[in-house]
């Protein structure tokens, strides 16, 4: 009896260690940080991507920086149409759904669910977050397959609930 406590204890270890492992990552430059799973992998930043991480089924996380806008008071100003015209130049038959206002730790966000179709007809599923602070706007994407959306969402969701703002 001892055993089976002794290797449950183990495997329960092993799980937590190897599959919900973390990655911390901080911005040094725009001062936030933010979780990301282990099995992701950093990738070269460019433009204005402050950070760029990818896994090997081809699932992304990305984080764009840009000064605030100031047209808007806060991400909640943001409306459906606007993300909608901004994809028309890739997918004039884009469907950007699922706009929701929330809270991550104490920051209001709007989050935003989009199916892009390409030429060929691979689609792509992503979901935004949109966060203000009085100097910039952080733009959280995550991107993968269409036909992984529904294994993906809770992590990604997961990813968005460790952002942070030191």
């Amino acid at each position: 009896m001892n055993k089976k406590i002794i290797f449950l204890v183990i495997l329960i270890v092993f799980i937590n260690n190897n599959i919900f492992s973390q990655t911390f990552y901080k911005s040094s430059k725009y001062n936030y940080s933010i979780e990301i799973p282990e099995n992701y992998y950093k990738n070269s930043n460019t433009g204005n991507i402050d950070m760029n991480y990818y896994d090997l089924n081809g699932s992304s996380v990305n984080i764009v920086v840009v000064e605030r806008d100031f047209s808007t008071s806060t991400p909640h100003d943001l409306q459906l149409s606007t993300f909608e015209n901004l994809f028309k130049n890739y997918d004039k038959n884009v469907k950007v759904y699922g706009e929701e206002k929330i809270t991550i730790n104490n920051k209001k966000a709007y989050k935003f669910k989009r199916f892009i179709t390409f030429t060929g007809s691979s689609k792509l599923y992503q979901l935004s977050y949109t966060f203000y602070d009085n100097t910039y706007q952080y733009i959280i994407t995550f991107s993968c397959g269409s036909d992984l959306y529904l294994d993906y969402e809770k992590t990604f969701e997961g990813i968005a609930a460790t952002m942070k703002f030191n």
